[in-house]
């Protein structure tokens, strides 16, 4: 039951994710995601999934902490040493193919939030939905992928109620 708990507070915050139109709150909301999500993994034995998603709310404070502007240097640095830690962690902790999606789906997520754009970072956000899906489907962790769906549809409804018409 506490697993579940953890879960669902984890997805309700990455559900503010989407439905927040302000980088920062999408931090913040992100970081307590990310972590939840973390600790979910850990306490299911999908070990490289709560590494990568512990790394992931660490990168997010990160970017969080420091100014926007003036960053462009900096950004591109951070987001190029968090890709290389996560797949350096995906090798040592490299147990099953599925594995390897967990680092795909953060590096997505780094690109998505480097362009400090929200519409960007729900397009972001839809792609490793799927392959976070497809990590928990490999590793049993069939609530984890319901949750992922749900949040996965409602992201694409917030891409369309924050959709801007081109003229």
């Amino acid at each position: 039951m506490q697993n579940e708990v953890i879960l669902a507070l984890s997805y309700m915050a990455l559900a503010g994710v989407a439905w927040a139109n302000k980088y920062s709150y999408m931090l913040v909301l992100n970081i307590i995601a990310c972590a939840l999500c973390g600790l979910y993994l850990y306490m299911s034995s999908a070990y490289t999934g709560a590494v990568v998603s512990s790394i992931a709310a660490a990168a997010n404070l990160v970017q969080l902490l420091l100014p926007v502007k003036k960053t462009d240097r900096r950004l591109m640095t951070r987001n190029i040493l968090a890709m290389l830690i996560a797949s350096i962690v995906s090798i040592f902790l490299y147990a099953k193919p599925s594995d390897i999606v967990p680092c795909i789906a953060f590096s997505i997520n780094r690109f998505s939030e480097a362009q400090e754009n929200p519409q960007i970072i729900r397009y972001g956000l839809i792609i490793s939905a799927l392959l976070w899906s497809y990590y928990g489907a490999q590793h049993e962790l069939w609530l984890f992928v319901m949750a992922e769906i749900a949040v996965l549809l409602f992201i694409l409804m917030t891409v369309k109620k924050y959709r801007v018409k081109l003229k």
